[in-house]
């Protein structure tokens, strides 16, 4: 991609490109009057000018190797601006200058990440996973997180395997102990260095993927922080404007990217594929992707699926501007899907419908979803209250709540994603955002160990929809006839029968699940009974195939239940 009209053959490598015996620098900076770098390191310093090339790039060759050195671009609009290379892969300190780094693509580790139909999300940030554990404190947050994962963890022994790390790139950031979510992005290629280096990053991804674990990277692109350098670069180009002249906050976070400008979006592309390169990452979830465009969203899938055909695209498909999912349902990308979000919540209160609930775990085909693996399904994410929180009751009501929404979860067609400590009830004592809160947001493991018996019963689950069975709830597009519905005797309870129509075979599942604070009753003589038995209830899996179905079926308040037909 080039940033304007041009009719040159090439575009220059932007950033820093190294030789054994020299260093080159290339920029975007058109309407400028002159442009140099500034290359130091100690009491040492060159400063060496750029040449204009064409179309705004500048670029220069230094007859030597420079790595380990810092650097600044030097631009007269027309006054002198020190600024930091938006390419730069490391720097300095935050905000402070851009790093030469000798930084090379690993080796192919012959990983491949799971289809999106076995696909199993676990979103996590990088300090809650490390930060209450034994893990010695004297290393960095990427080194600490490989210890974690080269070792048995909760997350894997759920059954997770793809892991969706909240921004990981340079933030505002006022100190390297900083603790923040990273949804303030300074710059797109440098991972934070309050989490540690590249190489230590590139270690992590290996271990993961040693691990079976997919690595999925939470990306900002719709908004800049406001110690993001594209400020000072250009910014009346690189971000958008309302007609009073001021920055647009569609983001709600201020400074919304002008992701039509050329230049924004091969940032964007370049800095992707600087992560698939480099790292090895296996996919991306755009925050607030709504504000991209859908042109640039498709734009993003091309470039990005020419490097790595089976690379894992999901959007957040909204912004304070409107709601994109319906528009991307002819391509590759997967969304979170609000809808099942809210359907689910508001059906485990007892306030849905046995209708609505059997479409979203339908995965909302045809609307907005062309096919089930568009759906990211889940029920909490680190935005807004936890799921603990959000849902009403004591401790045992939400235990069972909680019990009821997982066996929904993961039986329904799509992605399922769990938000981190959710298998284990986390509780951030009701508040709202947590974004800066780090000793709330922690995970505590011995929380882990109180509700152990909910983190097996996920586990469960999560091996059900792992197993041959789980066929039944991977569905691409059901028929209306792949499911069938029996009503409870009154409320909103039901009773769902996966394959009711044979077309996967003659195994079926039957849930069952009552969201009312009393019993309810259903009539099941339709089945043949004594072919069915219960796997589990409410409160654990049984082993045994001794509890069949019965015609006048009744479940107790706050409760589901699992039958299983086979062969």
């Amino acid at each position: 991609m080039r940033p304007s009209g041009s009719n040159t053959e090439s575009t220059p490598t932007l950033g820093v490109t190294r030789q054994s015996d020299a260093t080159s620098f290339a920029c975007y900076a058109p309407n400028v009057d002159r442009v140099e770098v500034r290359i130091f390191k100690g009491n040492k310093e060159l400063i060496s000018p750029l040449n204009s090339v064409a179309d705004g790039f500048w670029t220069t060759t230094v007859g030597k190797d420079f790595t380990g050195y810092a650097y600044l671009f030097r631009v007269w609009a027309p006054e002198l601006k020190e600024l930091i290379d938006p390419y730069a892969f490391q720097l300095e300190t935050p905000q402070a200058a851009g790093v030469i780094t000798d930084l090379k693509p690993p080796a192919n580790d012959g990983f491949k990440a799971p289809e999106l139909k076995d696909l199993i999300i676990s979103e996590v940030h990088a300090r809650d996973l490390v930060g209450w554990t034994s893990i010695p404190k004297n290393q960095s947050v990427f080194s600490q997180l490989k210890t974690f994962f080269s070792q048995q963890n909760p997350i894997e022994d759920l059954g997770i395997n793809a892991v969706e790390f909240m921004p990981l790139t340079e933030f505002d950031a006022s100190s390297p102990n900083t603790y923040a979510w990273g949804y303030m992005p300074t710059h797109y290629f440098a991972l934070s260095g309050t989490y540690g280096t590249p190489l230590e990053f590139q270690a992590l991804v290996q271990t993961l993927h040693a691990r079976g674990l997919a690595v999925i990277l939470d990306v900002v692109y719709n908004h800049a922080g406001k110690m993001n350098d594209l400020l000072r670069w250009n910014e009346k180009a690189y971000f958008r404007h309302d007609t009073d002249g001021k920055r647009t906050n569609c983001s709600g976070c201020d400074n919304d990217l002008r992701t039509e400008h050329p230049f924004v979006q091969k940032l964007i592309i370049d800095s992707l594929l600087h992560f698939l390169k480099f790292y090895r990452v296996d996919g991306f979830r755009f925050d607030l992707a709504e504000l991209l465009n859908v042109d640039v969203l498709r734009k993003i899938e091309t470039h990005l699926r020419a490097y790595k055909k089976d690379v894992i695209l999901i959007a957040e498909p909204w912004s304070f501007r409107g709601h994109i999912a319906n528009q991307l349902k002819h391509t590759a990308w997967a969304c979170w899907n609000d809808r099942f979000r809210e359907s689910v919540y508001h059906y485990i209160e007892g306030n849905g419908s046995a209708e609505e609930l059997a479409y979203v775990m339908g995965g909302c085909v045809p609307d907005p979803f062309e096919n089930a693996f568009q759906s990211v399904n889940y029920t909490e994410s680190h935005d807004d209250y936890v799921w603990a929180d959000r849902i009403g009751g004591d401790a045992e009501t939400v235990r069972l709540k909680t019990h009821m929404m997982f066996a929904i979860l993961m039986l329904s067609s799509g992605i399922p994603m769990i938000a981190e400590g959710q298998d284990f009830l986390r509780s951030k004592h009701h508040v709202r955002n947590t974004y800066n809160r780090g000793g709330l947001n922690l995970l505590d493991w011995e929380v882990l160990k109180k509700h152990d018996a909910t983190h097996r019963y996920v586990k469960n689950l999560l091996k059900l929809r792992a197993s041959d069975i789980g066929k039944l709830f991977k569905v691409e597009r059901s028929t209306q006839m792949y499911k069938r519905l029996f009503r409870a005797s009154n409320g909103s309870s039901t009773g769902i029968l996966f394959n009711a129509d044979g077309s996967k075979g003659k195994q079926q599942v039957l849930l069952v699940v009552n969201p009312h604070s009393y019993a309810v009753g259903f009539d099941f003589s339709g089945l043949n009974l004594r072919s069915f038995y219960q796997i589990a209830d409410r409160d654990r899996f049984f082993t045994d195939k001794t509890r069949l179905l019965s015609k006048a079926f009744s479940l107790e308040p706050m409760s589901c239940a699992l039958f299983i037909k086979e062969m």
